[in-house]
This record gives C-alpha cells, structure tokens and sequence, in this order.
C-alpha cells in the first residue's frame, strides 16, 4: 500500500498470492483498528497506511 496506496483490491491480492474476498476481510479488520484508512472516492482514492509497524512492535 506504501509502494502503490491507488492498488485495487484484486491488484493486491494477486500481488499477495490470496483471494480477493480474504484481502478484503483483512483490510476491513485493519481499518477498524485504525492502522489504514482510504482517503477519496472509491476509484480514484488511495490508502494510507497510519501506523508503521517495527521489529521492536512485537504487540501486533
């Protein structure tokens, strides 16, 4: 999302090698724990990521 926040969900799950339906369960859970957001209208918004997640953050 950081290489490339316009993906679609199908470009992401390909590029993840997981189903679309999956991606978007696991973008949902991310946005509901405020980690990624969607910024724009559905097709020509982008995402972005709100929170880096380091080695040293073991408590994700």
């Amino acid at each position: 999302m950081n290489n490339n926040p316009n993906a679609s969900y199908t470009e992401l799950a390909e590029k993840l090698g997981i189903k679309r339906r999956t991606l978007a369960n696991r973008i949902k859970q991310l946005t509901e724990l405020g980690l990624i957001r969607r910024e724009g209208y559905d097709k020509t918004g982008y995402w972005v990521v709100s929170y880096n997640i380091s080695p040293k953050d073991s408590s994700l």
